[in-house]
């Protein structure tokens, strides 16, 4: 009976850690920081911009992301060739292990298309990042009149 207990709190004690070692209890590799949307005329997309750092041994890719505030969202990159911008669509993003990905303008973007309503500076919308190895982060995006960075920028130029 002895022989019975300890086997039966084995088991259980390495299922429990199986499960916890699991990725699906496993902490997130993923951070996500610095989020933000421009604020936009009424029924123009607008497009969702963020930090995102891979704190993994491995690549992850964003697959897809949704918002409630949107028709249509989508992963899209902009770049210049024969100088030309141009914007894809992206089937998905790679997240490198241990680097980080800016999403800027002329850059990787979340493209926001069909506002269900108007956003406004101040406001802010949640949406919802999916990651290949089967992660999902909710992000809030805070919309601003103008690009954090770019505002910094100017900032600092006034004292030069």
């Amino acid at each position: 009976m002895a022989q019975q207990r300890i086997t039966c709190r084995f088991s259980i004690t390495f299922g429990l850690l199986l499960m916890l070692s699991s990725p699906l209890f496993a902490a997130s590799s993923i951070d996500v920081t610095d989020a933000w949307m421009r604020e936009a005329p009424p029924n123009v997309p607008m497009a969702g911009y963020m930090s995102v750092v891979n704190r993994g041994d491995a690549s992850d890719f964003l697959v897809a992301a949704s918002c409630d505030d949107f028709a249509v969202t989508e992963l899209h990159r902009t770049f210049y060739e024969s100088d030309m911008m141009r914007m894809v669509r992206m089937e998905a993003i790679e997240i490198p292990a241990g680097a980080s990905l800016l999403f800027e303008p002329a850059g990787y973007h979340i493209m926001l298309i069909g506002p269900k309503k108007r956003l406004l500076t101040g406001e802010q919308s949640q949406i919802t990042l999916h990651f290949r190895h089967g992660e999902s982060q909710v992000v809030t995006f805070p919309v601003v009149k103008q690009d954090p960075q770019a505002a910094a920028r100017e900032h600092l130029s006034h004292g030069n």
